[in-house]
């Protein structure tokens, strides 16, 4: 008789398969805490003839093409995914098409887990047909590759950016276990002390290099760069962005204005510096200032004002051109 099922032990069940030379054994373990149904689901299931150990349990399974598991004995829609949907409840949400292969599923909070060895790393990776790691996530919990309990991020099948177990953030450097310094470029943000952090910004190059540009709608308004020996700090001063240009206008009646002073700030007592009060200045050169006097925040603290001394250079320069004019006029009388 073909497909012969015989009770072999205790517990153990064997099936054959049509010509009877080989079978398929369920054992159920020696104690169980309650009845047990196995339910042959109505999709293919198919046993594989390799990788069943001798005990007859099943370590692979062909699945159907897309696999619910479920929590909870009310949830048994198949909605959401391609592939495998593990849900604890529903959500009332969709799963964006193209990312549905594996779909986790809950109406409160929900997440996967990578678990690993305390000495090894647990790892995200992103592949084609050409490079399996051309992208991939790593969290190092201790294999030297990394610094211990670091994460990195490879764009490329190149590191791209890595956090330390200090809350450093490194982003493109040459080499991600060392900090930026002349012989090491990239970009650190890094905590300084308990009460502050510092960004640290890099370049092996020694001829002028541009650090940060700032643009806006209108186009580029300013950079930061460095040279071999020095940081310029620039804002656009382009010909073709200006019109009304006039030279001639009384720059020491308004400079008279001006009303430079000697002070400390509240919070530094002890330190007396030259400078001026905003908006003081706001009248005279309105683009040295920013804020308005006596603002405060929606909390009811001080909103402060700002100056950029910068801005009173020109007014300066015209001032001294004005009195050197003047200078001369006297001498040539």
């Amino acid at each position: 008789m073909a497909g012969i099922i015989e009770v072999k032990d205790q517990g153990k069940v064997r099936i054959y398969d049509a010509d009877n030379s080989n079978y398929v054994d369920i054992v159920v373990p020696s104690t169980v805490s309650s009845n047990r149904t196995i339910t042959i689901p109505d999709a293919t299931f198919t046993i594989p003839t390799s990788s069943t150990p001798d005990d007859g349990s099943i370590t692979k399974a062909k699945l159907a093409d897309q696999v619910d598991v479920f929590s909870g004995t009310s949830l048994n829609a198949a909605d959401l995914g391609s592939g495998i949907h593990i849900k604890t409840a529903d959500s009332g949400a969709s799963v964006l098409a193209g990312a549905d292969e594996i779909v986790a599923e809950g109406s409160g909070d929900a997440g996967i887990s990578i678990l690993s060895g305390t000495s090894n790393a647990a790892t995200i990776a992103f592949g084609d047909s050409g490079d399996n790691d051309i992208g991939k996530i790593v969290y190092d919990h201790g294999t030297g590759v990394l610094t211990t309990n670091a994460m990195a991020f490879f764009t490329a099948g190149n590191e791209v950016a890595r956090f330390d177990a200090a809350g450093k953030l490194r982003l493109l450097h040459g080499d991600f276990g060392a900090t930026p310094g002349s012989s090491n470029k990239g970009f650190e943000f890094r905590p300084n002390g308990s009460n502050g952090g510092t960004l640290d910004c890099a370049i092996t190059a020694t001829s002028n290099h541009t650090i940060i540009n700032f643009d806006n709608g209108n186009g580029g308004v300013g950079t930061i760069q460095m040279n071999g020996s020095a940081t310029a700090y620039n804002t656009s001063s382009d010909y073709r962005l200006k019109e009304n240009v006039n030279y001639d206008f009384d720059a020491t009646s308004r400079l008279k204005q001006l009303k430079p002073a000697r002070f400390n700030f509240k919070a530094d007592a002890d330190t007396t510096v030259d400078g001026f009060i905003a908006h003081e200045v706001s009248s005279v050169v309105p683009e040295a200032i920013s804020g308005e006097k006596d603002a405060v925040r929606e909390d009811g603290s001080i909103q402060p004002q700002g100056i950029d001394q910068s801005k009173l250079v020109p007014l300066l320069v015209k001032t001294i051109q004005e009195l050197e004019a003047r200078i001369t006029t006297l001498e040539n009388a």
